[in-house]
């Protein structure tokens, strides 16, 4: 058996009058949800070392260090170095800014300052038992 590789360029998708919404969709059961895995290392690696924006490597950052219940510490002026750009540290008010980018768009809680990024319940879960007590939130499980 022998496979084929095609390059298909956007232009012939056109002719093909096809387009990304095309793609059939399975139809989630009643409560199901669809799950998938995260390389932890990996995402902490992509954090330091992209240029894409700062919600994005913050988010990656904070996946790479959660917890089971989505807490995700960080040594004092480590957001900013993460943050940072051409070797030089983002200031405060930058982190901030971009926690709250993430708190708006329901992906953390907020409350932890510079020092834990806490994912929400919605985007992360381990789905094993409590991870033990979070010093910053002073907590040990999701909000509510």
């Amino acid at each position: 058996m022998t496979s084929e590789v095609h390059d298909i360029t956007l232009d012939a998708l056109d002719e093909l009058e096809l387009t990304w919404n095309d793609a059939p969709q399975p139809e989630p059961e009643a409560g199901n949800r669809q799950w998938g895995k995260v390389f932890q290392q990996f995402s902490g690696e992509v954090a330091k070392e992209s240029s894409g924006p700062g919600p994005y490597r913050l988010l990656l950052a904070a996946m790479s260090r959660a917890d089971n219940q989505g807490h995700a510490l960080f040594a004092p002026g480590e957001l900013q170095e993460i943050l940072g750009k051409n070797g030089k540290p983002a200031s405060r008010r930058t982190v901030f800014n971009v926690l709250e980018v993430l708190r708006e768009d329901g992906l953390t809680y907020g409350g932890g300052g510079e020092h834990c990024v806490w994912l929400s319940r919605e985007f992360w879960s381990r789905g094993r038992a409590s991870s033990g007590y979070c010093r910053v939130h002073k907590t040990s499980g999701y909000p509510g």
